[in-house]
């Protein structure tokens, strides 16, 4: 029974492993001046880089703290797809899904490195 055990045991720790390197951890903590063009003066006010019939991008530097951060907001709006068929809509939610269960795996290593 105690060899049942032990062999039991050698191929649970066989199949135990570290996780794989996350690219997020930052290795590099060398100071930067800040520049001034990209920390402007403190509370200004977003500015729009970009504007287009299909996209909008803004830029408003940390000030406080001068943390590089993103946020991405994707909206994307139609109609067709819960007034065309009930088919339509459910594939609509399918492809919701699977874009929120595509990011994840990114998000979760972001995060595990302290980038939330």
């Amino acid at each position: 029974a105690d060899k049942a055990v032990e062999l039991t045991h050698q191929a649970y720790l066989a199949k135990l492993r570290l996780p794989d390197k996350n690219d997020m951890v930052a290795t590099n903590f060398d100071l930067v001046p800040a520049s001034p063009e990209l920390f402007p003066e403190k509370d200004s006010p977003p500015r729009c880089l970009l504007e287009s019939d299909v996209c909008q991008l803004w830029y408003k530097p940390d000030t406080a703290f001068q943390m590089p951060k993103v946020n991405l907001i994707f909206v994307l709006e139609t109609t067709a797809v819960h007034t065309e068929s009930p088919f339509a809509s459910v594939l609509a939610n399918i492809w919701t899904d699977a874009v929120t269960e595509f990011g994840l795996e990114f998000s979760y290593a972001a995060s595990m490195a302290g980038l939330h």
